[in-house]
């Protein structure tokens, strides 16, 4: 099967947009005590989606210094419309 130049870019471009999309940037603000903060959202499934998201960007972040999150407390954030995502507010420590 022959391919021309321009399928094997666009292909490749198909993939390269699926890689980024997977990637999340998660903004996690530091506190006094060892403790962070972080907000994730859930466009469907609710507060659950929400909440379980927030841990895995937490473990995630703690994994990068060989530790795991502990949560310390969520915080869910009222959606501001019908179709708003739904966010949840993660207080968490990382421990060996």
């Amino acid at each position: 099967m022959a391919t021309t130049d321009s399928g094997v870019c666009w292909r490749g471009a198909a993939v390269l947009g699926l890689l980024l999309a997977s990637c999340a940037y998660v903004a996690i603000q530091d506190l006094p005590n060892g403790q962070h903060v972080l907000t994730s959202k859930a466009k469907s499934g609710g507060y659950a989606v929400s909440r379980q998201q927030a841990v895995e960007d937490a473990n995630d972040y703690c994994e990068r210094s060989r530790q795991h999150a502990t949560v310390q407390s969520f915080d869910d954030l009222p959606a501001a419309g019908l179709d708003a995502p739904h966010s949840s507010r993660l207080l968490f420590t990382c421990n060996d």
